[in-house]
């Protein structure tokens, strides 16, 4: 796989994590804990029909055998998150915390990978890492301390997750434009080998 398509690759994925992160974070923000269990719900759902919905485009791209690249596993791995979200938001907010965290954790090692991989055409990469450390770290303690994310430590991480997510989408459109920049690139043949 050349390194064009890896990038177009990369930005989506590190888009659809911004945009995620995001929305998580300004729930936190602007929702009290108590009506959290609708809103864990309302996320799945949400979860789960973009989980779907990459799948299939990522399915019908394979077919027409368009380079679309999508981590299928990824997808995967926000379904079942998605799946949980929905059938627990009632019983248990750990569990959807839980879940949450291991969708934070792997959204930072993804950005931390990826930020590494192609550190040398990043410029500021080191706030990636940064962010992307902070990340793991954070989706490391909602897994393991779940029921100390409620109140203040949700307002907290909240913060946190809107500037994040905000951030991803910013590095996704960078590596956009190095993809782009790559294409049109004149020595285009010597980067694109395998």
């Amino acid at each position: 796989m050349g390194i064009l398509s890896l990038f177009n690759k990369v930005w989506k994925t590190i888009l659809v994590n911004g945009i995620l992160s995001t929305l998580f974070g300004v729930i936190l923000l602007f929702v009290e804990s108590d009506i959290l269990g609708t809103i864990i719900k309302s996320f799945g759902i949400i979860l789960v029909v973009l989980s779907v919905l990459l799948l299939c485009i990522d399915f019908i791209h394979t077919k027409k055998d368009i380079q679309w690249g999508g981590p299928i596993l990824q997808y995967i791995i926000y379904l079942i998150i998605g799946i949980l979200c929905i059938v627990y938001h009632a019983k248990l907010s750990d569990i959807a915390y839980i879940a949450f965290g291991i969708w934070i954790a792997i959204s930072g090692i993804y950005l931390l990978i990826s930020t590494i991989r192609y550190s040398s055409k990043i410029p500021r990469a080191s706030v990636n890492v940064v962010t992307s450390i902070m990340l793991t770290i954070l989706g490391l303690y909602l897994m393991f301390y779940p029921n100390h994310a409620q109140n203040v430590v949700t307002k907290i991480i909240g913060i946190f997750l809107t500037v994040s997510g905000i951030w991803q989408i910013y590095s996704a459109f960078r590596f956009k434009s190095i993809a782009d920049s790559t294409q049109t690139s004149p020595n285009n043949s010597e980067i694109t080998k395998d």
